[in-house]
């Protein structure tokens, strides 16, 4: 929701910021950043949301026959 309001791409430019880059610049990052046992693993189960998520956006994208999303990168487009 964020993105949108800010008038971000879902995906697609290296050089603005989009929703699914947010997730490789920073969502994705959380995690590893937690202090208690308990944060550390509501912290897990949200990130295996949101690997599914964006496993599943990805198979949408290439079901409608867009490019693929590099998982490697802030969230551009693969041709």
């Amino acid at each position: 929701m964020y993105a949108g309001a800010k008038g971000h791409l879902l995906y697609g430019s290296a050089n603005a910021p989009t929703a699914v880059g947010h997730f490789y610049e920073k969502l994705l990052l959380l995690k590893d950043l937690m202090n208690t046992k308990t944060g550390r693993m509501l912290a897990e189960k949200r990130h295996q949301l949101m690997l599914e998520f964006l496993g599943e956006l990805e198979n949408e994208c290439a079901f409608s026959g867009e490019s693929r999303l590099d998982r490697s990168g802030p969230g551009v487009m693969v041709e």
